[in-house]
């Protein structure tokens, strides 16, 4: 069984659809899971009214706020037993098909590598409010090369968002040894890199659902994306800035993935876990040279990042 994941908060104008488009998906062997992390809305109520209508395929679990959609996901897995596991936003629409691919990729990865922690993830078109697409691709959008699942390059930028991923219940364990959760940037980019040191990551190349661009996460166009993001990248170079905001970002990716320590990670990357974990206890040179050793970068960043080490 398949156990879907919806964290919610504020989110009574767009949950209706998105309930409604997973409950009429292709394959029907999930249950959904909803925890609302404090609303002031209605969204507490439209949870219900679905529950209550639908009390095999839709169940509200009870709990305290939790201060934030990544300790929200972590409540949710934590109380939910299943064999495969799906997250939710409760602002999307799902595709028909997507719960169909998404466990027919899983049983194709079972097959091949047997109960080892597995993670699927998938592509999704980006809409405006009203669901016009603004780009036929969130990875194009994005500036995402999709195919980049290797250890080295999810540690520094995770491709597989969290309403596109699936995983089985071996990678939950394994995810659940982690030491502090509050080190972790986000509970699908630590998906992500602890599937692929303990086990496998496939990329399904098709659109899935409708990723809805409004308010406050609103990017806007691509064009305008583009061109925004020349502007700031100018203003960086200028001012330097770009220096300490990436001095950040490897703090927090090196942070993170010094948590995969804990995890059964395979044998072959006990040399890279191992220098990440003494990354900030190295010189320049010798964490210029952890970069490059691992080719640990983010997609065209690479030059950015070892200036940066």
């Amino acid at each position: 069984m398949i156990a879907i994941l919806m964290a919610t908060y504020n989110g009574e104008e767009y949950i209706r659809e998105q309930l409604d488009s997973i409950l009429n998906q292709s394959c029907s062997d999930f249950k959904i899971y909803i925890h609302d992390d404090g609303s002031t809305d209605k969204t507490p109520e439209i949870a219900a009214d679905y529950a209550g209508r639908f009390p095999d395929k839709v169940e509200v679990l009870d709990g305290p706020p939790t201060g934030g959609g990544k300790y929200n996901f972590f409540y949710l897995l934590k109380n939910v037993k299943a064999d495969y596991y799906m997250f939710s936003d409760q602002d999307d629409v799902w595709l028909k098909n997507k719960v169909e691919l998404s466990i027919n990729r899983m049983h194709k990865m079972e097959k091949l590598r047997g109960n080892v922690p597995l993670l699927a993830y998938t592509n999704m078109k980006v809409v405006d409010s009203d669901l016009n697409v603004i780009d036929e691709s969130h990875m194009h959008h994005a500036n995402i090369d999709p195919h980049r699942n290797r250890l080295c390059q999810l540690i520094p930028e995770n491709v597989a968002y969290g309403c596109t991923i699936i995983f089985n219940d071996e990678l939950k364990q394994e995810m659940f040894k982690v030491q502090d959760v509050d080190i972790l940037r986000w509970h699908d980019w630590w998906a992500s890199i602890v599937a692929a040191s303990t086990g496998y990551v496939s990329y399904i190349d098709e659109c899935t659902s409708l990723y809805r661009q409004h308010g406050d996460n609103s990017v806007g166009s691509h064009t305008e994306v583009g061109l925004r993001r020349k502007l700031d990248l100018f203003k960086k170079l200028i001012t330097l800035s770009h220096i300490g905001e990436t001095k950040i970002r490897i703090s927090h990716f090196m942070l993170q993935a010094q948590q995969l320590q804990y995890v059964n990670y395979k044998p072959v990357y006990k040399d890279m876990i191992e220098d990440i974990c003494n990354y900030y206890s190295y010189g320049k040179l010798k964490r210029v040279n952890v970069l490059i050793k691992y080719r640990m970068h983010r997609n065209k960043r690479k030059i950015w990042q070892v200036l940066c080490a």
